[in-house]
């Protein structure tokens, strides 16, 4: 349900210990109202360790929402788990290579 999806995506945003998130989310009919229910949650947050996203819907289904959370900065969404999970690994090469200077 939604309030057991924010849960757990509050808990991991104040969890010092992880440095991003990486969101994964697949439409079915028992979660349709789980993007509604973060959404707020996301936008408060804004970015505050990266949040990259794969946030995968039938067309029109999350389609606007997805956009408005884009839009605001809450978060990046990709088309594909593969590619959102590269641009973590990207994002942490970056930090290494910057702590190193």
């Amino acid at each position: 349900d939604a309030s057991a999806i924010k849960g757990i995506i509050q808990t991991v945003m104040d969890d010092d210990n992880v440095n991003g998130i990486l969101l994964l989310m697949m439409f079915a009919s028992a979660n349709r109202d789980a993007l509604g229910g973060i959404t707020d949650l996301l936008k408060a947050w804004g970015q505050q360790k990266p949040l990259i996203s794969c946030i995968l819907a039938p067309p029109g289904i999350w389609d606007d929402q997805v956009k408005d959370l884009e839009l605001s900065g809450a978060l990046v969404n990709y088309p594909t788990p593969e590619r959102a999970a590269k641009v973590m690994a990207n994002l942490w090469k970056y930090g290494k290579i910057r702590s190193t200077q």
